[in-house]
């Protein structure tokens, strides 16, 4: 005897053996390769200004509008792609981060 629930009824098994979802819609995301759009761009903005700004890539962390962009983009990889950003593991950018990161924890500690 199986029992469903209202959850198990939106999912079925593929090919892999794993459970998604019928409602899932993969041409909602941008993908690589996709022109970006207006609505896309005003997306994007915050990411664009806080690495000119800062000058290096943001993280996840760095970002408070973080849901809506993988709503959008899925991936943070995706994010910094469609921005024309640098990987956020590229070398310089790490050492611009590290950098900034040197500096904030020396302010904190001079300033008491």
């Amino acid at each position: 005897m199986q029992f469903f629930t209202e959850k198990d009824e939106s999912k079925q098994k593929n090919k892999t053996g794993f459970y998604t979802r019928k409602n899932y819609n993969i041409s909602n995301y941008w993908m690589p390769g996709q022109p970006v759009t207006r609505e896309d761009l005003q997306l994007l903005l915050p990411v664009k200004v806080f690495y000119e700004a800062h000058g290096y890539t943001p993280t996840k962390d760095d970002i408070e509008t973080v849901v809506e962009l993988k709503a959008r983009f899925r991936t943070w990889n995706n994010v910094l792609l469609a921005a024309g950003l640098p990987d956020k593991n590229d070398p310089e950018n790490q050492r611009k981060r590290m950098e900034a990161a040197e500096k904030r924890k020396n302010n904190v500690c001079c300033d008491k």
